[in-house]
């Protein structure tokens, strides 16, 4: 149980990480709002790439079809590289365990923006449109990506004495 509080509004949470559990696979809130945010940034993008810059409907499955994966996999090999110490003696199992935690979104953004450049390039296609429809898809993931961090009680800032302070588990971050 995360205990999430903003003391100068008065304001506590006890929230439960784990949404649902299915034939004893907990079901965390960070993967349900991370899913959340996939989905309505692939509703975005296609809105974006039909009506704005006219990509047709078989590319922009394609698209998305390579860019889900292999910004997650870009995603948690970006974590492991950054946390190389910790990671050099572990198995390649403990490496790639997206449920043990541990994702960069700059590595989703890098890997995915690679994605992008190399299907349009082959394709011989607009990378700017598709960038363009794709951009504020990416915002609107990221943001609803951040409430999932919420759940997680991390990803906060320093302490601070102003009224919308946030504290982890009673202790101010």
């Amino acid at each position: 149980m995360k205990r999430i509080g903003f003391p100068g509004l008065g304001l506590e949470f006890n929230i439960n990480p784990t949404a649902i559990t299915i034939f004893g696979l907990d079901i965390q809130w960070y993967g349900v709002i991370l899913s959340l945010g996939i989905v309505l940034a692939f509703l975005l993008f296609y809105r974006n790439a039909t009506k704005k810059e006219l990509i047709d409907i078989d590319t922009i499955y394609n698209i998305t079809l390579l860019i889900v994966p292999i910004s997650i996999v870009g995603a948690r090999f970006v974590y492991v590289a950054t946390k190389w110490d910790y990671y050099k003696n572990k198995t390649f199992f403990d490496m790639i365990n997206l449920r043990a935690g541990g994702i960069a979104i700059y590595g989703a953004i890098i890997f995915g923006l690679a994605t992008v450049l190399i299907y349009n390039k082959i394709k011989k296609t607009s990378s700017l449109a598709m960038l363009d429809a794709l951009a504020p898809a990416v915002m609107l993931g990221q943001i609803i990506g951040r409430w999932g961090n919420f759940v997680n009680a991390e990803v906060y800032g320093n302490e601070t004495s102003a009224i919308w302070g946030m504290s982890i588990n009673g202790a101010n971050p």
